[in-house]
């Protein structure tokens, strides 16, 4: 390519020969690292979120063994057990979106300069983000609450 362009004119001064994909790549280098950046904190949050979650959801069940083997003592099939716990983490799913949407569209104000295509309050991306966390929150729940349909009254009836 050099030799090309001093054919065509001697005087040009040549510093560097990049391609177009090389350029675009420079540019957007500090954008595309903060984008894993951000890709990566999302995901250590969502990982965060889980075990909280389930935390909650476990020292819940283990605070309410005696009730619960009192209700399958009296009869509650397991289901309905199952439902008492899982009732529990919708609870704090309808909260933390009551909560978290409202929170997430104001402080996106905060990173508008590295929204590329979606605005801040983008109810496509808002409702995927709901969906994500609506199967954290079932993923979380589920161990807790097969452990509570679990429980043997007459063990439960003896606890604490």
């Amino acid at each position: 390519m050099r030799s090309a362009i001093r054919d065509l004119n001697p005087e040009l001064v040549i510093d560097s020969v990049e391609t177009a994909n090389e350029l675009m790549a420079q540019t957007l280098n500090s954008q595309v690292l903060t984008a894993r950046l951000a890709t990566l904190f999302a995901a250590l949050v969502l990982v965060l979120v889980s075990i909280g979650l389930y935390g909650t959801m476990s020292y819940n069940v283990a605070l309410r063994t005696k009730e619960i083997g009192l209700r399958m003592a009296l009869g509650i099939p397991r289901p309905a057990v199952l439902w008492m716990v899982a009732r529990d983490a919708w609870l704090v799913l309808v909260i933390g979106v009551a909560i978290g949407v409202p929170a997430g569209i104001a402080g996106s104000r905060l990173f508008r300069a590295m929204l590329f295509g979606v605005g801040g309050s983008d109810p496509i991306s808002i409702g995927w983000a709901i969906l994500l966390l609506f199967f954290v929150c079932l993923a979380a729940a589920i161990i807790p609450a097969r452990q509570a349909t679990r429980v043997e009254p007459t063990v439960a009836l003896r606890y604490e």
